[in-house]
């Protein structure tokens, strides 16, 4: 890349310049995120710099041996000049200082940029519309209690392998946990971070959480394609697919489950 151009990490001063700056169809505040998260010591976030402006952004969550490459953005009057394949490779190298497999989201567009590095497909995500539903409230759904922190995270870690303590503690204030019969915390919903993940290990959590999660709003749910109860129980509740979008990996394959993942948190994180 032309030396006039420089890579660097995000200084806080500058966040109010990347107001706007993701695309309008992603209906998305990078400045509101970047204060969400910006010195947390699980996220990395870096520019592309250019006689002052800044013209790509990009930036990766760090969740043990895991991370997550996301919102690769360059801006529209510096696009096809191999900024994005740039920061791409800076923020690849950066993650794998730190972790042994790199995930990301990757639409039909970007697909082909991550092959060139070497990411293969692991599954597909399948979009539903923004929907709120009529529905009973289950008994079995209240809210976060922090009793049950240390059993949410296991769950978390056993379905995805990755450790989100940091991530998720300032979200949980609008938790809700699904209670079994014996007493067990077999499923949670965080409602307000992203599209609000679901993460469930039977399929009366996830059922009951889905419903519970789009009665309370016009929200959004992203689910692993091979979630194949999920895709069923959005289709009986009348929300639509939109499209999908496939899951990618660099690096060590993850021992995963998608089968009781609901609902993502958004494309820069799963």
């Amino acid at each position: 890349m032309d030396q006039k151009y420089v890579t660097r990490k995000l200084k806080i001063s500058e966040i109010y310049k990347l107001k706007g700056f993701a695309p309008t169809d992603w209906n998305f505040e990078l400045d509101s995120f970047l204060h969400a998260h910006f010195d947390k010591s699980y996220f990395l976030p870096i520019v592309t710099v250019k006689d002052g402006e800044i013209i790509a952004f990009a930036n990766a969550l760090i969740n043990g041996n895991i991370g997550w490459a996301g919102n690769i953005i360059v801006s529209p009057s510096h696009q096809k000049k191999g900024l994005g394949y740039a920061i791409t490779e800076e923020l690849i190298t950066l993650m794998q200082k730190q972790v042994e497999s790199i995930l990301l989201i990757a639409t039909k567009m970007g697909e082909s940029l991550y092959k060139k590095f070497g990411f293969t497909n692991i599954e597909s995500y399948t979009f539903f519309e923004y929907k709120k539903i009529e529905t009973t409230t289950s008994e079995t759904i209240r809210p976060f209690d922090k009793k049950f922190l240390e059993d949410l995270l296991i769950l978390d870690y056993e379905n995805t392998l990755e450790s989100r303590r940091e991530l998720f503690e300032p979200f949980l204030k609008n938790a809700w946990i699904y209670i079994s019969d014996t007493g067990k915390l077999t499923g949670f919903y965080i409602q307000g971070f992203g599209d609000g993940t679901i993460i469930a290990s039977d399929k009366n959590a996830g059922k009951a959480l889905l419903e519970f999660k789009h009665s309370k709003g016009l929200f959004r749910s992203v689910i692993p394609t091979s979630n194949k109860i999920a895709i069923k129980n959005m289709q009986e509740l009348g929300i639509k697919t939109m499209s999908q979008a496939n899951r990618m990996i660099l690096g060590k394959d993850i021992n995963w489950k998608p089968e009781n993942i609901y609902s993502r948190i958004a494309g820069y994180c799963g």
